[in-house]
């Protein structure tokens, strides 16, 4: 569970305080650390290619986070209605993926949960990554991670 740092609401962005009240709860997405650790790295982490947090904040042990409202839904969507994308529009979707990958890891941050379902469309149908849950902090250089996480059905031996 995590821990309460603040009770009082936290307004990350637009000077605005809000709570629990002013929104409807769409999911739970985890427990534990893993909230904390999406938290920090959206509010550090300004990409044109990844979810903005608009606001964070805590009550009775809960952490709340809201992201901007991304209409174009997930991209795992569009490829089972497509089937297949064009090579073009692989390109582009690629391109922007490859771009937030780029950022996150120029900023000490490996992404470890890359999948259709982790990539949003905006109203434009540009890229926007998401959960950022499963992300390691503070890497430099080379170094490795040891641990092994990911969606299991995705995970490749």
């Amino acid at each position: 569970m995590v821990e309460a740092i603040d009770l009082s609401c936290i307004a990350v962005n637009q000077g605005v305080r809000v709570g629990p009240k002013d929104f409807e709860l769409l999911k739970v997405l985890g427990k534990g650390g893993y909230g904390k650790a999406e938290r920090n790295i959206l509010e550090a982490v300004k990409s044109p290619f990844i979810c903005d947090l608009l606001y964070a904040f805590q009550t009775g042990g809960k952490l709340y986070l809201i992201l901007e409202y991304l209409s174009g839904g997930e991209l795992f969507m569009h490829l089972e209605r497509e089937g297949m994308f064009l090579e073009d529009t692989a390109a582009f979707y690629l391109s922007e993926i490859v771009v937030s990958l780029e950022h996150l890891h120029r900023q000490g941050i490996i992404y470890r949960d890359l999948k259709p379902e982790n990539i949003l469309l905006d109203a434009r149908g540009h890229v926007k990554l998401t959960d950022f849950g499963l992300c390691k902090e503070a890497i430099e250089g080379d170094q490795k991670t040891h641990t092994f996480c990911g969606t299991i059905g995705l995970i490749i031996h």
